[in-house]
């Protein structure tokens, strides 16, 4: 039991004592002289006198608080108060003491309200100890359809009120409710649009007459982690709004993005698409404002293999509409979205956070192949937008695969591998195999990628120069995993030492692009 429920049981216990004391003292009716020892009236009597006495006991008058001044009579009312008082109070203490002697689980008796209370007042340690409560007796069939509803609602409260920072059990309440047909319709709209809520989202600075990505992102409040309920939701437009002005959003016309809340893999945002549109001739700001459809489904939990896209007419949808707005501004002719980053403290950090130490080409038996360049980072100072060329010696060069990299995406381990690659196609091996038939060592270039950058929500610049790998060398794997290396020098470097190829593996960065 909290401190302040045994503080105000004791509280309740020396109340009710003080009150039947009162109600048994009385109060005073009149100031007439009284025997103390029968109370009888000695109205009109000499008491003065020495041998004076009680005509009634006879008891002697004459002797030290033998007269008693006033009459009083009980209050019974305000005793029987006082005895209620204290059965309440000594009554909470004595289970109490045998709650904590026996451990036994209090809330097993409390009543659904007076839970619900104490949810509204409690943190959510004490929350969540509430929640599986009522989880326990719903799955006992204890809890009544009247009192889930009242549950769930109250869970819905806390949602709309506390946001991300509620107490994620609530959702192993309200869900099932709403899948057992306990809320009512209006009621599951209310917890839908609170639980998961999309939005517009777009790159704050576009170049003029340029083509601006366009998306949809959710905020969604957190679930439980194991918990065996799916949701499914779906946000989709097809028309945009710049500045009051219809624009249809590309020549796919609509965009959707679909978003699961499941118990076993968390809250997360899965098959969102972007749209480009065409962004206003002339400088300056301006705003996009697009309607967004979104649909809920639940998830049959027993059939976790259905794609996120897939909707079943058997499934309890709900759909409604929101309003979405995000604010862009046109730049004026000749400046760009995305700044170039080109100073030598950048420069000099990434000369030590990525490596590229070999060219894979691999063979399977069935004789299809694939060309990958592993590219590791780590701790990268800044945005790297780039694509991948191979440079033979004989100056010839191919381009290869591209890449996006922000330091985010690396997460708290600082250090990742990405693999650009590629595999073979329908009409023969891969281009960069041909490319490489010859050659045992190769060059590998990035260079920045304005074009792909610009079309990247959020990112403001990039590294603009050239980073180059001399001398990378390149290994093949057969289908048994077999691996043939290069000579340990290439052949125009057979005089160096082994050493000078570590030195090789440094990345030049060259003149801007």
């Amino acid at each position: 039991m909290p401190l302040a429920g045994l503080i105000l049981l004791i509280a309740l216990t020396a109340a009710g004592v003080a009150t039947l004391a009162l109600g048994l003292r009385g109060r005073r009716i009149n100031d007439h002289p009284h025997c103390r020892r029968c109370r009888f009236d000695l109205s009109g009597l000499n008491i003065g006198a020495e041998s004076a006495r009680c005509p009634e006991c006879g008891g002697e008058l004459s002797k030290q608080r033998a007269i008693r001044i006033g009459s009083r009579r009980r209050r019974t009312w305000l005793a029987a108060a006082g005895v209620c008082l204290f059965l309440i109070g000594a009554g909470g203490l004595a289970v109490t003491v045998v709650v904590i002697v026996r451990g036994v689980n209090i809330d097993h008796y409390t009543p659904v309200r007076i839970l619900l209370l104490q949810a509204d007042r409690g943190d959510q340690a004490r929350q969540a100890t509430i929640i599986a409560e009522l989880i326990r007796r719903k799955d006992d069939g204890a809890l009544r359809p009247s009192d889930h509803r009242r549950a769930a609602l109250s869970g819905i409260g806390h949602l709309e009120r506390d946001g991300a920072a509620w107490t994620p059990e609530w959702f192993d309440i309200i869900e099932p409710a709403r899948r057992m047909g306990v809320l009512e319709e209006d009621e599951a709209l209310r917890y839908l649009r609170a639980l998961a809520q999309p939005r517009l989202i777009t790159r704050s600075r576009v170049r003029s007459a340029d083509t601006m990505p366009l998306s949809i992102v959710w905020t969604m409040a957190p679930t439980p982690l194991q918990s065996p309920y799916l949701l499914r939701l779906r946000a989709e437009f097809d028309e945009v709004l710049i500045d009051g002005v219809s624009i249809r959003p590309g020549p796919r016309g609509v965009v959707r993005s679909t978003t699961e809340i499941s118990g076993l893999m968390g809250s997360r945002g899965r098959n969102s698409e972007t749209v480009r549109l065409s962004t206003p001739a002339s400088a300056g700001p301006f705003e996009i404002t697009a309607t967004l459809k979104v649909t809920a489904i639940a998830w049959d939990p027993a059939n976790r293999r259905r794609s996120l896209d897939y909707f079943s007419e058997d499934d309890i949808r709900y759909s409604w509409e929101i309003e979405s707005t995000a604010a862009a501004e046109a730049l004026p002719h000749g400046e760009d979205s995305v700044r170039l980053i080109t100073d030598d403290e950048t420069r000099a950090a990434l000369r030590e956070s990525i490596t590229v130490d070999k060219v894979l080409i691999r063979t399977d038996r069935l004789h299809s192949a694939s060309v990958t360049i592993p590219v590791q980072f780590s701790r990268p100072p800044c945005d790297i937008v780039f694509i991948a060329a191979l440079i033979r010696g004989d100056g010839e060069s191919k381009r290869f695969d591209a890449l996006t990299l922000r330091p985010s995406m690396i997460g708290r381990s600082s250090t990742a591998t990405f693999l650009l690659s590629e595999s073979y196609r329908a009409a023969g091996e891969p281009e960069a195999k041909s490319f490489l038939a010859q050659s045992e060592y190769v060059d590998v270039v990035f260079r920045p990628n304005l074009d792909r950058a610009r079309q990247v929500i959020e990112l403001e610049e990039i590294w603009g120069e050239e980073i180059i790998f001399r001398d990378v060398p390149v290994i093949r794997e057969d289908a048994d995993g077999v691996r043939t290396h290069p000579p340990p020098t290439p052949p125009s470097q057979d005089a160096e030492p082994v050493s000078s190829l570590r030195r090789r593996q440094t990345p030049e960065v060259t003149a801007p692009c």
